[in-house]
């Protein structure tokens, strides 16, 4: 199973990813990350076994990886 490490904070978090999920600054996101930099609904990330593909979803300042 891949997994999304988030390191910016103070205390990382660690999210499994598993089938289709969105990325954003909006609670409803399985993948919420709360920064001024990221869009409501960033990214969608599409996670078979450990491979995991990464589309932008229109977000103002796209995706980097």
């Amino acid at each position: 199973m891949a997994r999304l490490i988030q390191c910016s904070s103070a205390s990382p978090r660690t999210f499994d990813l598993e089938g289709v999920m969105t990325v954003g600054r909006a609670q409803d996101n399985p993948v919420c990350l709360d920064h001024p930099s990221i869009s409501n609904r960033h990214a969608k990330l599409s996670a078979t076994g450990t491979r995991v593909f990464v589309e932008d979803l229109n977000s103002e300042r796209g995706v980097q990886v």
